[in-house]
């Protein structure tokens, strides 16, 4: 991949070229730029576009009809794309962050929200849905992006005989390896995360409920009860919506999954992906 300058008009600009043997050499990793574009963005980027995006030399499409010639030349302005370039680049050398990625670009495929529909003085509370179609996608998404963790080896390691939590705390041998497994991964644990909570408590809330910390400076009333939580307690909240929530055959349960609920896993995912690549906080830096 080489960054060529190019002239339109008065201004010169970066171009992307990508430099393979094969086209499907190519191919892939445009996939996984596309792919970090969104996870960079933190919101639906490629999902939403209207084409497919195909990696091609332009000596291929010089014997094309007009109108295919023409979709290749439609153009869709993305922002990010060197920092994109970049973080694929160094994802590129190891499988499970190539994976985790495009795995997280299914879940957000399934179901994602965009910032401004977060904002918490903005935005219209997203009720839960009513269509099982609905709660289909949430799972699917919720699911995919809890899997990101196992691809990186940040999920919970439990079993029947050793179980995460005795007593409603958390068991110390299963919690101290996990935490040397996020610390290897080079995450900071003393850096909370943000756990997006809306409207009343909702079924799945009332069933079982986050361990939160405090509330979000924005935080007011009950429509807005954002919280900070230790990233432990995310992981482990992400596990059972994961299990006991979206995973196996559905339950009574699985009809209250809410688009929050959603957000707040993938959320977490991509902390973890790009905090392991070192770019969670790059725009700070």
């Amino acid at each position: 991949m080489r960054i060529n300058r190019i002239k339109s008009g008065m201004h010169s600009k970066a171009e992307v070229i990508i430099d393979s043997k094969t086209q499907v050499g190519a191919q892939r990793a445009l996939n996984l730029i596309l792919a970090c574009i969104s996870l960079y963005a933190g919101e639906p980027v490629i999902p939403f576009l209207d084409v497919e995006a195909l990696a091609y030399r332009d000596e291929d499409i010089k014997s094309l009809p007009l109108d295919e010639k023409v979709q290749f030349s439609r153009r869709h302005w993305l922002s990010h794309i060197p920092i994109s370039c970049v973080i694929a680049a160094k994802a590129s050398h190891r499988r499970k962050y190539i994976y985790a990625i495009s795995k997280y670009s299914f879940s957000i495929t399934n179901f994602s929200l965009f910032h401004v529909e977060l904002d918490p003085f903005m935005a219209q509370h997203i009720p839960v849905s009513p269509y099982p179609d609905d709660h289909v996608r949430f799972c699917y998404a919720i699911v995919s992006a809890y899997s990101l963790l196992e691809e990186l080896g940040l999920e919970i390691r439990a079993s029947q005989d050793n179980p995460s939590m005795i007593g409603g705390k958390w068991n110390p041998s299963v919690k101290k390896n996990l935490e040397n497994r996020l610390r290897r991964a080079g995450i900071n644990l003393k850096e909370t995360l943000s756990w997006t909570l809306r409207g009343p408590k909702k079924k799945i809330e009332l069933e079982k409920s986050p361990l939160l910390l405090s509330k979000e400076k924005w935080a007011y009333g009950l429509m807005v009860r954002d919280a900070s939580i230790e990233l432990l307690d995310a992981i482990a909240y992400a596990s059972w919506l994961r299990s006991y929530v979206s995973s196996h055959k559905t339950k009574d349960i699985t009809t209250a999954v809410s688009a929050y609920d959603v957000i707040n896993v993938q959320h977490l995912a991509r902390r973890l992906i790009l905090e392991s690549l070192g770019y969670w906080r790059y725009q700070q830096n």
